[in-house]
């Protein structure tokens, strides 16, 4: 709750007050600050309000109020902060707010207002620090008159539906620190204007049309931390600019057009990068080894693109995917992510997680079996490749997986019953894929009862399959494979032998059968050895 510094603030913020605003409340002349935000207010807001000449900051956030913005707001010469946003409103912006030349901070986002912005409200805005008009149905192009607010340090026009190209004049307001222009319909190229921006941190500009390459930049001082260009129609090799942005901490440029090859100097030139995205573009050759060097990186998303080539081993270097992510992180984002077989996009910070996602790519060989030194990993997919070889036996130490996807490929073997250990699991897929043996069971695993996740797999038996019968293949350790091996070569030499035997018999028993003087020989052969017999037998007996 708002503090009171004095009988000039009212505050009633954070209670469960209903009903409409009083049009009393415009007999408190003297009242500077209105706190009516976080409360279950409705109807439309009181013209009356404009009456208050003194007011100086105007919380009406977070309530249910609808109707349009009254143009008598623009009498209140005084106003230093205006904040409307999280209601129902509609209509357009009234261009009598152009009046308020004390305005610092202009809040209107989640409601309905509609329409073009008026050009001439920014001519009198020299204050202006923060105006955020997003999650409206705004429409037409940003104004050039925008650049006159010299002094605007952070700019939301997201989630709404402007069109049009960048203005490049948005080069020239040199104190901007933010700029999302996400989720809009805007066309053409990006200026490279933009990059003159020096204080700029956070720039979003994605789910447009942007096309054309990346621009470059001539200076080389940033202080990019964030940038994201997801989900537009850039094109063109790796962007180079990246090289001057040595504060970059999230990339994301996923869903564009991206091709050629991944530099190996990400490392060397953004080492503080935690957030690296580029999912769904036509990247290609092998996935360099160097990204096991950037120390702060916890989130690695590379799925859906051309890349060949095994996993490198010295992922098991990635030193922020040891443990859990820790939730004080300093900065706020928009990432999409695949999580438990959904798009998910995670707003805040506190929601970022630990994950690899490599999936949709060509890559073989094995899983190295250092990936399950990264115990922070809550999510894992490696899946639609084309590895092989066996399940890494050390699974279970990923102990806060939460989502583990490594089907449609060649894996083969058991299922470790480490995997068992993943007490938090709560999404798996291993179909698709050439694995054998019985099914693991025990703690979070028997709540896992959909049989698709194993699909696909001819050698699997148990739950949630059909039960395992005495001809199913065992799971077999590695010393038992080769204890089995040697009984097996055993067996055969036995086979082999008495397969000989049988053979030659009915050789040699053919020929004699066969032929008539042979069979006369041998009878007579039999007959002679039994007078001699009979005849040994006579003499011992006498």
């Amino acid at each position: 709750m708002h503090q009171c510094g004095s009988a000039h603030d009212l505050d009633l913020a954070y209670n469960a007050f209903s009903g409409p605003i009083p049009r009393s409340l415009s007999r408190l002349r003297n009242l500077q600050s209105l706190y009516l935000d976080e409360n279950n207010l409705t109807a439309g807001i009181p013209e009356e309000l404009g009456m208050l000449s003194g007011l100086q900051t105007l919380y009406l956030r977070s309530n249910s109020l609808t109707g349009s913005i009254p143009e008598e707001l623009g009498m209140l010469s005084g106003l230093q902060t205006l904040n409307l946003g999280s209601n129902s409103l509609s209509g357009s912006i009234p261009a009598s707010l152009g009046k308020l030349s004390n305005l610092d901070y202009m809040f209107m986002s989640r409601n309905r207002l509609n329409g073009i912005i008026p050009p001439e409200m920014f001519t009198n805005w020299t204050k202006l620090d923060w105006l955020d008009l997003s999650n409206n149905l705004f429409s037409g192009s940003i104004p050039p008159q925008i650049c006159k607010c010299k002094n605007l340090g952070q700019l939301d026009l997201s989630g709404n539906n402007f069109s049009g190209s960048i203005p490049v004049e948005l080069g020239n307001m040199t104190n901007l620190g933010s700029l999302d222009l996400s989720k809009n319909h805007f066309t053409g190229e990006t200026p490279s204007s933009i990059w003159n921006l020096h204080f700029l941190g956070y720039l979003d500009l994605s789910r447009n049309a942007f096309v054309g390459e990346i621009p470059t930049m001539t200076s080389n001082s940033s202080s990019l931390t964030s940038l994201r260009l997801s989900n537009n129609n850039f094109t063109g090799c790796f962007p180079v600019v990246l090289k001057n942005l040595t504060n970059l901490a999230v990339l994301d440029l996923g869903n564009n057009n991206i091709y050629g090859t991944f530099p190996p100097w990400i490392q060397e030139s953004n080492p503080l990068m935690r957030i690296l995205r580029l999912r769904s573009n036509m990247l290609s050759g092998s996935i360099p080894w160097q990204l096991s060097q950037l120390s702060r990186l916890h989130l690695l998303d590379l799925a859906d693109n051309n890349f060949t080539g095994s996993i490198p081993t010295s992922f098991a270097n990635l030193s922020s995917m040891w443990q859990p992510l820790e939730k004080n992180l300093s900065f706020d984002i928009g990432i999409d992510m695949v999580w438990k077989g959904r798009v998910y996009t995670l707003e805040l910070a506190a929601d970022l997680i630990t994950g690899i996602d490599l999936s949709d790519n060509s890559i073989s060989g094995e899983i190295p079996s250092g990936l399950t030194n990264l115990r922070g990993l809550r999510s894992l997919n490696i899946s639609r490749n084309y590895l092989s070889g066996n399940i890494p036996c050390d699974i279970g130490n990923l102990r806060v997986l939460e989502s583990l996807d490594l089907s449609q490929n060649k894996l083969s073997g058991p299922i470790p019953s480490s995997m068992s250990d993943l007490a938090f699991l709560g999404s798996l897929n291993l179909s698709n894929n050439n694995l054998s043996g019985e099914i693991p069971t025990g703690n979070q695993l028997s709540t896992l009862d959909d049989p698709s996740m194993y699909f696909n797999n001819p050698g699997l038996c148990g739950c949630p399959l059909n039960a395992c019968t005495n001809h199913s293949s065992p799971i077999i350790s590695p010393r038992g494979k080769k204890e089995h091996r040697h009984d097996l070569e055993t067996l055969w030499l036995y086979y082999t032998a008495i397969a000989g035997f049988v053979f030659g018999f009915w050789v040699w028993f053919g020929a004699l059968f066969l032929c008539k003087s042979r069979r006369f020989a041998f009878f007579s052969s039999i007959d002679s050895m039994q007078d001699k017999v009979v005849q040994m037998m006579k003499q011992k007996h006498i």
